[in-house]
């Protein structure tokens, strides 16, 4: 968080002192980036179990390793943004991660069988 928001004020501080309007806005769209990125970074490493897409490069699927994840995340296309923030939504969801939803997870499983 704390050097998501250096970018911030170094961009704040760039476009007082030129008052270029484009290069105010580059600033903060790579700096959008990086904090998406970052946040990939983070829930592969921290949250991620395993993952699989069908999604091909040169004819076969892509391999489910962190560079992919990540290259992915990165990604600009709507369908791929979309699923993304849906998986961090998720992860945000504590109430899923509750002691009490690990209990009804394994009473379902359990039901199931």
């Amino acid at each position: 968080m704390h050097e998501a928001k250096v970018h911030d004020l170094k961009s704040d501080k760039a476009y007082k002192a030129s008052e270029d309007a484009d290069a105010f806005v580059k600033a903060r769209t790579e700096g959008a980036k990086w904090v998406q990125k970052s946040i990939a970074v983070l829930n592969y490493d921290h949250c991620i179990l395993s993952w699989q897409t069908d999604i091909q490069n040169g004819g076969k699927d892509l391999e489910p390793t962190r560079e992919n994840f990540v290259g992915l995340a990165e990604y600009e296309h709507p369908v791929i943004a979309d699923l993304f923030a849906k998986i961090q939504a998720d992860l945000s969801d504590h109430e899923k991660f509750s002691l009490d939803a690990a209990e009804e997870a394994q009473e379902q499983e359990v039901g199931n069988s």
